[in-house]
């Protein structure tokens, strides 16, 4: 399961650093960097995997290069039909990610008061 997070409503995810999923029927199609702007949602890096999906993903892991992301493992093992992702929305539980200070502060900013 990946978790999700969708753009403001009516707006595609255009953001050129952001992991996108196309998502068909609540099922990831596709992930990774190279899905093209527009795409459903952003994931935020939050994955829920089961050991035995874990353990089918060992060899996709072990072809990606060092220098790519493991959501690369994740998109070869989709094309090979050997993965099944879900997705979960994260908008409504006020889920971010957090990469840079910029967007710690807008996190910080968009938090509840406690």
């Amino acid at each position: 399961i990946a978790a999700l997070a969708r753009p403001p409503l009516g707006e595609p995810c255009e953001d050129p650093e952001a992991i996108r999923a196309h998502v068909v029927a609540g099922r990831v199609d596709a992930i990774g960097k190279g899905v093209p702007p527009g795409a459903a949602g952003e994931c935020v890096g939050l994955y829920k995997l089961s050991a035995a999906t874990l353990g089918g993903l060992a060899g996709f892991l072990e072809d990606v290069p060092a220098d790519c992301y493991y959501e690369d493992a994740f998109e070869r093992a989709l094309r090979a039909d050997r993965f099944d992702m879900g997705v979960v929305d994260v908008d409504a539980g006020g889920c971010v990610e957090i990469d840079t200070p910029e967007d710690l502060a807008n996190a910080r900013a968009a938090a509840p008061s406690r």
